[in-house]
């Protein structure tokens, strides 16, 4: 079963491997300059858990996500994991989540929960373990590793994360706005933005580096989107994660295993196709991987 919450690195990028071939004729390169930075720290917390087939898992309080985005607890979250990393402290775990190195043979199990509408609580032994009911009696007893809770809604498939800690605690888990937080800044004012020429193609292959600053896979940058905003950078700087939403209009391709691409090729929920960039608009790119827990593409740029 795919893992949702890991995204599985490649080899790291060497950067001093032999440059790659010319950029052909007409192709604009996007290169490290052309990238956005940014800054993201991730606080989770834990609560203990005594190992008892009545657990129950609480999430009534929840009304804010990680994002900032308003939560109806029973109508929005449809979907709740249990993940047990074998061979990973809760320091590691959020490490891999905010750098997105989690990778799928660190998952010793996977149980999952599908709340009826209009629930805001379950016994986690509904939940699924591979199509058995999963017993906190017998699961939670497992030496070692770390347990996750991860919340989905309908619009985020990492709206709260939260640790389990089996031992001598309580038998409830109470998911709240305060379950975990996240911290982050992005610097779109500071990047040298990409130029379009008469033909709107572009390459990524001699990219080097995530907005982090951290070495980046290939394998990672899966969908390009185009967005037209009527406001400024400032603006999407301050209020990031709403970049979807906030678009005028919004374009798509997917890209995975390719290293360029005709943006004419992305196209609108609407179906009409990219036709370029005007002087009025603010246009922003972005490369991101699709199945990754980190709330940020790894390439983002502005257009001119």
């Amino acid at each position: 079963m795919l893992l949702l919450l890991a995204c599985a690195s490649g080899s790291p990028v060497d950067s001093a491997s032999p440059a790659s071939d010319p950029v052909p004729d007409g192709v604009v390169a996007m290169t490290d300059t052309n990238n956005y930075s940014y800054t993201l720290a991730m606080d989770i917390g834990a609560t203990e858990l005594t190992a008892a087939d009545n657990d129950t898992l609480e999430w009534g309080a929840l009304t804010t996500d990680m994002q900032g985005f308003a939560v109806d607890p029973a109508a929005d979250v449809d979907v709740i994991d249990l993940v047990w990393f074998r061979d990973l402290t809760q320091a590691e775990v959020t490490d891999a989540i905010v750098t997105g190195s989690l990778v799928q043979s660190s998952v010793g199990l996977l149980a999952r929960g599908y709340p009826e509408p209009g629930e805001t609580d379950s016994l986690l032994s509904r939940f699924d373990v591979y199509g058995t009911p999963f017993l906190p009696s017998q699961y939670l007893t497992e030496p070692g590793g770390t347990w996750l809770l991860r919340v989905h809604t309908r619009t985020n498939p990492s709206a709260m994360l939260h640790f389990l800690v089996p031992g001598i605690g309580g038998r409830t888990v109470h998911i709240d706005d305060t379950s975990a937080a996240l911290d982050f800044t992005a610097d779109l004012s500071t990047l040298t933005p990409v130029t379009l020429g008469d033909e709107p193609r572009v390459s990524w292959d001699a990219l080097t580096r995530d907005g982090r600053g951290a070495p980046i896979d290939p394998l990672e940058l899966q969908e390009l989107t185009i967005g037209r905003y009527d406001v400024g950078v400032a603006e999407l700087e301050g209020r990031f994660f709403e970049l979807e939403s906030l678009a005028a209009e919004r374009w798509t391709v997917n890209v995975y295993g390719e290293e360029s691409v005709d943006l004419r090729d992305a196209v609108s929920d609407a179906g009409a196709a990219f036709t370029g960039v005007d002087d009025v608009s603010t246009w922003v790119l972005a490369l991101r991987c699709i199945v990754c827990t980190t709330p940020s593409p790894g390439y983002l740029t502005l257009l001119r």
